[in-house]
């Protein structure tokens, strides 16, 4: 599952494919972006962290990294994937969404 990212979504994240492509660093495995969530979770939009994310980039340094490498993708100037809201998904599979009232 290490080569498997979940975007819960295919209106989430949709540049991410930029990032997260071609093989592993250390296993040679090919990466996968899958478009929903494995079964049995549910997505979490988690509150913002400032502090803990990069610490040692500001965010204009950060912004400008983002803007070279998503040119260098071939992607528009700006992100086109929405964020995730902390209600429960209400496209989960019906087992997921139990599961998750249940807890």
């Amino acid at each position: 599952m290490h080569t498997t990212l979940y975007r819960f979504s295919p209106d989430d994240y949709k540049d991410i494919v930029a990032v997260f492509t071609g093989k592993h660093p250390e296993t040679g495995e090919q990466l996968e972006v899958v478009d929903e969530p494995p079964e049995g979770f549910l997505m979490h939009d988690l509150p913002s962290q400032p502090a803990v994310f990069a610490p040692d980039y500001a965010p204009e340094e950060i912004k400008e990294i983002a803007q070279k490498l998503r040119k260098k993708a071939g992607l528009p100037d700006e992100p086109l994937g929405e964020v995730a809201s902390t209600k429960a998904n209400p496209r989960a599979k019906p087992k997921a969404r139990a599961k998750a009232k249940a807890s």
